[in-house]
């Protein structure tokens, strides 16, 4: 019997949405790999091709005798390029990476001891206490510190789980955000409207002191806190949610979008928005500026 080839299966487009007449592509490509007992070397030599930026995650499989343990947990710190370290859930270092060891001060050395213990080359205040906090309450942590030479880095510190669900511990990623804040400096002296810069998960990262003054937040009630939680929820808009989340295309802008909404601290306002990501080298440093101008009529204020 002759044999028939089955046509390949064209991809499914990605799911578009329309906001206001803004369509955008709302997909993550999320790549499954598998490989035999003997794929280690060659997922090795994948993860050590890849660009820090891919555009897409990658679920690595291995086909093991379920006596045989897997080593697949240990790849990451042997070929990232990212200071990453990870820490068990009495506060010991389990692994690092080679930049780890650079960017914290560490040594090999220092793998089994307690985190307490470690003289660190970061100015971070009660770290261990952090590490806690976040397997505790099972929540993602980041704040900003400097190095001995004083540039600014986001560490951040994220609980993970075992293949059994359990909490084992915490994963410390340390990225160099100096230059990129420098930038934002500079952004705030040269506009005059109210504006925000947020990082990719929303937080606030930088507010003009006009928007301070306009909509009558204080700065260490502002700075790293999420968009969404400002001013006992003020900014949490559905419309100005669905623009952020939904309606900003990659590396794109928006202009002169419409939000009509009743702060607390001022009243019905309608507003206009501009908002654009600040390129920036990296993903992770990706940065959203947001511009606010109000253009409700002088007339209709209360």
């Amino acid at each position: 019997m002759p044999e028939t080839k089955r046509p390949l299966r064209k991809p499914r487009p990605a799911k578009r949405r329309h906001l206001d007449g803004l369509a955008v592509v709302s997909s993550f490509p999320v790549v499954g790999i598998g490989a035999s007992a003997g794929g280690y070397e060659a997922f090795t030599s994948f993860l050590e091709s890849l660009s820090t930026d891919p555009g897409m995650a990658f679920v690595l499989i291995q086909h093991l005798d379920p006596m045989h343990e897997g080593r697949l947990t240990e790849l990451p710190a042997r070929v990232s390029t990212l200071p990453v370290i990870e820490v068990k859930c009495t506060t010991t270092v389990r692994r690092l990476t080679p930049a780890a060891q650079k960017s914290f001060s560490l040594n090999p050395t220092d793998l089994g001891r307690i985190f307490k213990d470690i003289k660190i080359s970061l100015e971070v205040a009660d770290l261990d206490q952090m590490i806690l906090e976040a397997i505790k309450t099972l929540h993602f942590k980041e704040c900003e510190v400097r190095d001995r030479s004083g540039s600014r880095h986001s560490l951040r510190i994220r609980p993970y789980r075992t293949k059994e669900n359990k909490i084992e511990g915490t994963v410390l990623s340390l990225f160099d955000i100096d230059e990129l804040k420098q930038s934002v400096d500079q952004i705030s002296e040269i506009i005059w409207e109210p504006h925000l810069v947020l990082d990719r998960e929303f937080r606030v990262v930088k507010a003009s002191d006009a928007f301070y003054e306009k909509f009558r937040v204080r700065p260490d009630a502002t700075e790293g806190k999420y968009l969404f939680e400002l001013g006992s929820g003020q900014w949490n808009i559905p419309r100005l949610r669905a623009l952020l989340k939904e309606g900003l295309p990659e590396h794109g802008r928006v202009r002169d979008f419409l939000v009509e909404h009743d702060f607390p601290s001022l009243g019905p306002r309608k507003i206009l928005l501009n908002a654009r990501r600040l390129d920036a080298a990296g993903d992770d440093k990706e940065m959203l500026l947001l511009a606010i101008r109000d253009v409700t009529d002088p007339a209709s204020i209360p």
